[in-house]
């Protein structure tokens, strides 16, 4: 090997090396993502009980916009679960159901009446998590995945009924 290909060489595993390296010092596992996605619930749930504004909205309209937001990404993540499972009818029906969702969301966004659009998320939320609970074997998921959803949608659901009686 000429001494330029191996000074090349030695740099580009040095690159390599170093990219694991941060990876490795920076990586935030799914778990603690999943419990900060609550942070924004909870926040708006205390600027509403404190009858503060977020971000020049009400409190109200910040929590539906994020459980909209959220329930569209969970939506999302069951669709594309489906993309590597074998093509049939099972993945045919997730696919549909996971855009219904998404798109009850949406519609929970706009709508204006705020008790009706806190049901339909709370509905989606709990119909997001039976539908990976059955179709989704826990060994397609990391261990202790299906704990934290269900964790994870009670508490937020719980939030959602907390709404109810704060509007």
């Amino acid at each position: 090997m000429s001494p330029f290909k191996a000074k090349r060489s030695q740099q580009s595993h040095s690159l390599l090396f170093s990219q694991i390296e941060n990876q490795q010092r920076f990586s935030i596992n799914w778990q603690t993502l999943g419990y900060a996605g609550l942070v924004p619930f909870f926040v708006a749930t205390f600027a509403q009980v404190q009858q503060t504004s977020l971000f020049g909205l009400s409190a109200s309209q910040v929590f539906i916009a994020y459980s909209a937001g959220i329930l569209s990404f969970m939506a999302g993540a069951v669709w594309g679960r489906t993309l590597n499972l074998v093509d049939n009818s099972k993945t045919h029906f997730m696919r549909i159901h996971s855009n219904v969702f998404a798109l009850a969301a949406f519609f929970a966004l706009l709508y204006q009446q705020q008790g009706i659009a806190l049901l339909i998320l709370a509905l989606g939320y709990a119909l997001t998590l039976l539908l990976e609970i059955n179709h989704f074997s826990s060994q397609q998921s990391p261990q202790g995945y299906h704990i934290m959803r269900v964790r994870l949608t009670f508490t937020v659901i719980a939030l959602h009924c907390v709404w109810l009686l704060l509007i």
